[in-house]
């Protein structure tokens, strides 16, 4: 199980430092032409939504789990 300071900067970076960074990368790639950048823009945004996806589903199981310790 993980630790609340785990879960908050692993949360910040799927909902906010990895989709910025796949912007900034296809943005700048296409500026000075470098290739692979949508690719690798993409990936990224995939990998943000993969790891969004395994915290809601640890989020769900934490308050699942809280909600029947109290009763």
């Amino acid at each position: 199980m993980m630790n609340n300071k785990t879960y908050d900067v692993l949360k910040w970076i799927a909902i906010l430092f990895l989709p910025a960074l796949a912007k900034c990368v296809e943005g700048i790639f296409g500026v000075w032409g470098i290739p692979y950048g949508p690719e690798i823009a993409d990936t990224l945004g995939y990998v943000s939504v993969f790891l969004g996806a395994i915290l809601g589903a640890s989020a769900i199981k934490y308050h699942l789990d809280n909600k029947k310790s109290q009763k």
